[in-house]
């Protein structure tokens, strides 16, 4: 089928391959790059060969986009002012979802990408993935929730709730001091 000219790339896990464009922009490229091969990482940890996954029924089981999205953003780019912008507007304006809340659009890759960002920089250091155990203990739990008390002790909840609480505290005194654009 014709892919969209939008779509920056994409995994397949059945051919496992990553397939993506060439716009012109090295940087560009390299973020599309590591951002398809941490998905062919991540189908790899948690469905291993292609027939073992079938043949298990592991393929069956699929994370949330949030998570999918999010860690390839995390691991493509660690951080952007993109995505700093995005999260911003949703923190000060109070849309932004619980992390297990979020389930489409573009919140998918930078409200995940945000999440590994807080959860790393909060439980983990230089010497530490967290998302890495936590993928690691997910190929056996099949359930994100579980597998991150596994690893940390807390839920998504509770971690929702300090992701919420360490993004207010960021940004909140940013625009105190500003106009209000309709002002």
């Amino acid at each position: 089928e014709l892919i969209d000219p939008s779509t920056g790339g994409f995994t397949e896990v059945l051919r496992n391959r990553v397939v993506l464009p060439f716009s012109g922009s090295y940087e560009d490229l390299r973020h599309v790059v590591v951002h398809g091969l941490t998905h062919a990482y991540m189908f790899d940890m948690l469905y291993g060969g292609i027939l073992e996954s079938m043949l298990g029924r592991e393929y069956m089981f699929q994370p949330p986009l949030w998570f999918a999205e999010g860690l390839a953003e995390h691991e493509s780019q660690y951080w952007s002012t993109e995505g700093d912008m995005i999260i911003r507007d949703g923190i000060i304006n109070n849309y932004l979802p619980d992390i297990q809340d979020i389930y489409g659009g573009y919140l998918v890759y930078k409200g995940g990408e945000s999440f590994f960002k807080f959860v790393q920089e909060e439980y983990g250091g230089p010497d530490r993935w967290i998302a890495g155990e936590v993928l690691h203990s997910l190929r056996s739990t099949k359930d994100v929730d579980k597998s991150y008390k596994s690893v940390l002790g807390k839920g998504l909840e509770d971690l929702s709730k300090e992701w919420h609480r360490n993004l207010r505290e960021d940004h909140w005194p940013d625009v105190k001091d500003r106009e209000i654009p309709e002002d």
